[in-house]
């Protein structure tokens, strides 16, 4: 049986201030083998035997999660133009 995986206060505190794309960075293997588990009969250890599959699925959630991050950022910056130049016509 395996044993229960233990994070310390400051690992989940870390997790928890970390942005969606990080952390589905940091997790994309175990993600990867979570996706070919469910959707693949070949694969019951949750890819963790993967040498080709899991790996380049990993590379492209970790692709994504990057792209997704950078639009993420986008937006923000584009709200925060828009709200600026309604404050300063309100200011005015």
């Amino acid at each position: 049986m395996r044993e229960p995986v233990y994070r310390s206060v400051s690992e989940n505190a870390e997790l928890r201030s970390a942005p969606a794309g990080e952390t589905a960075s940091r997790f994309a293997p175990q993600v990867a083998g979570a996706y070919y588990h469910f959707t693949d009969a070949r694969f019951t250890a949750w890819g963790k035997f993967s040498q080709v599959l899991v790996p380049e699925a990993a590379a492209s959630i970790k692709l994504w999660a990057g792209r997704l991050n950078a639009a993420s950022w986008a937006f923000a910056d584009y709200e925060l133009a828009e709200s600026l130049g309604a404050c300063s016509e309100v200011l005015q």
